[in-house]
C-alpha cells in the first residue's frame, strides 16, 4: 500500500514501517549476517520482499501472515 515502506539497516535486520505510525515498526526481518543494502518490494505481490546484504546473500520473505498479526520479528527468509 501506499503507507508501507521497508528499510534496510547497518545491524543486518530489514524493517518495515507504516508511515501513519513513524516511531512504531511494523516488522522486523533477522536473518542476514552482515548490514542490509537493498531492499524492494515485489511488484506483483506487496507482502513479498526482497533484501540482499553485504554477507553475499539474497532473501525473499514472505510477509503475508506476519503482517497481519501485529508487530513481531520474522528470523528466517523464504528463500
Amino acid at each position: 500500500d501506499d503507507f508501507t515502506i521497508a528499510s534496510g539497516s547497518a545491524d543486518s535486520s530489514a524493517r518495515i514501517w507504516d508511515l501513519r505510525m513513524p516511531n512504531q515498526q511494523l516488522l522486523s526481518l533477522n536473518g542476514h549476517r552482515f548490514a542490509v543494502r537493498r531492499v524492494k518490494f515485489s511488484p506483483f505481490s506487496p507482502s513479498q520482499l526482497l533484501t540482499c546484504s553485504y554477507d553475499l546473500t539474497v532473501a525473499l520473505w514472505d510477509m503475508t501472515a506476519a503482517l497481519q498479526q501485529g508487530p513481531q520479528q520474522m528470523q528466517r527468509p523464504c528463500v
